[in-house]
Formats: C-alpha cells, structure tokens, sequence
C-alpha cells in the first residue's frame, strides 16, 4: 500500500496578501546512492543521543522581509504518530524508533501486534497505555539505552530498531541524506514525498514555528536540545522574492515529530546542516 502525501505548490504576494496552490502528484524517489547496512559499523561517531537539558522559547529566530514568495511543502497526509516517553530515561532513540514503527504500522499491522495505530480518519492515534509503551521499552532495551554510558549511539540505534523490525518478520533499509556538511536537499525532498520518514541524529536541537505578516515571515522558537534523535515526516522549500521580482533566498525546513511531552512537532533549519551529525531515510519492507 502507497503511503498518502500531498505536495503543495504555494504563492504568496505580500502586497495584495493573496495565494494560490494546487495539488500534484508526489514524485518518485530516485536510487538511493548510499544505503547504510544495518550493523554497529553503521555510526562514524559515538555521540550519544539522550535529550540534553531543553530551554523554554526565546522569541523570534529571525525576520524576513519580502514582496511575494513561492512555497513548496511535501508532507504525509497522515502525518506520523506523536509518542513520547515519560518514564523511562534518556529515550529520545526508543521514542524516535517507535515513532518509525508506528508509522508504518498503518501499512504493516504487524509491526505493533494487536494495536492499531491510526483511527478511521486516517490520522495516527498518540500513545494509548498498553502497546505504545510496551515497544519504546522494547526498543528502549534493544537499543542498549544506558548501558555503555547515557542514551545511545546512533549504531545502537540502528542496530536495536533493524532487531525489533526484523523480528515481526519485515526487512528495514536505512539510505544517508547527508551531502557535504549538510542535507542532501532533492533526496529529503523525494523521500517524504514517496512516503518515508528521515531519522534524524542531531548534535543539538533548535525546534520553531513559522508565522508571517503581509510583509513579513518570522521563525519563531519553541525549544531547544543538545543530542537528540527526531523523526522528519515534512519538508517546506520557500523562495522569497523582492520588490523588483528577484529572488533573494531560498530556505529548506524540514518537519519533525519530537519525541517530546511538549512541542510535539516543529520545524528545524535545514539551511543549516551543522547541527545535523547523521540522518537517513528509513523504509520498512
């Protein structure tokens, strides 16, 4: 079964405050060019991912003045299940993992035996008190959370979420969205719109909002983290042009679940690839 996206193509003239997008039909992903096998070989670091302590926000990011802009947002119909944790230490892998899993349960029911993760709308259920909890701490174990020092490494990671999976009988492929210091744009772009999310290892977190006025697009923080582990399910692409019709910029964000009790959603910058260690698109099978 083909996992539901839309892809909406928008206008935005600030001076006349109007808008038109329509509807197309979601590109195919291209090949992947590097597909990561599954093993603790897989990380090139041993950063560890636990949910370093987060600050409440601080105001606006930053401004953006424009005449009009062109806006590009690939996002799952369904968007992806919202689960968080809030007994068990440092799981922001075991979270993210789950988050994964419960995803494509909605396509493989098996992954999460006896639940059923979405309602009749489409739209994913957030965490019930039986089964969503039961797979984080699965995972939470398989993932070696904790043991050689706080939270995990990404190929714990990896290698507890290949385990779980391959255990319900289903096969998982990791392929990098890593280009140079940042992301690869074209293939984070493709891989959402085909229906796969990004498992993101981020060095450090700063998640936001996006509002706008007639004249202005301002980023507006929610929270911030050091190491952490995020599930992108939506990239937004927008060009900003000036009074003389030039384009001025152009800037990536990308969508992500959290993993959090607050601020379950949100965007980070995709502009800016630093705070991004690894990041892969994950596809279950």
């Amino acid at each position: 079964m083909k996992p539901l996206v839309k892809k909406c193509t928008c206008l935005s003239i600030a001076l006349l405050a109007a808008s038109a997008c329509a509807y197309v039909a979601p590109k195919t992903a291209p090949q992947a060019t590097t597909t990561v096998a599954a093993s603790a070989s897989t990380t090139s670091t041993e950063r560890r991912y636990y949910d370093e302590a987060s600050s409440s926000p601080r105001g606006i990011l930053e401004t953006i003045n424009f005449t009009r802009k062109e806006e590009t947002y690939t996002l799952f119909e369904n968007l992806v299940p919202y689960y968080y944790n809030t007994t068990l230490e440092n799981a922001c892998g075991p979270v993210a993992g789950a988050i994964v899993v419960g995803y494509y349960d909605r396509f493989f029911e098996e992954l999460i035996p006896n639940y059923v993760a979405y309602y009749a709308s489409g739209r994913y259920r957030s965490n019930d008190t039986v089964y969503v909890p039961a797979l984080i701490q699965d995972l939470y174990t398989r993932m070696r959370t904790n043991v050689d020092d706080v939270g995990v490494s990404e190929a714990d990671c990896i290698s507890g979420l290949t385990a779980y999976v391959q255990s319900t009988g289903r096969s998982i492929s990791y392929t990098s969205v890593k280009s140079g210091g940042g992301f690869n744009h074209t293939l984070c772009d493709n891989a959402i719109a085909s229906g796969k999310p990004l498992l993101l290892f981020c060095d450090n977190v700063t998640l936001y909002n996006i509002g706008e006025t007639e004249t202005q697009e301002y980023w507006s923080q929610l929270q911030t983290s050091g190491a952490h582990i995020a599930v992108a399910f939506g990239y937004l692409t927008i060009n900003y042009y000036d009074e003389n019709d030039v384009l001025f910029r152009t800037d990536h964000h990308v969508e992500v679940a959290t993993g959090w009790t607050m601020n379950r959603y949100g965007y980070l910058n995709a502009n800016d690839g630093s705070w991004l260690n690894n990041g892969y698109v994950v596809e279950i099978t």
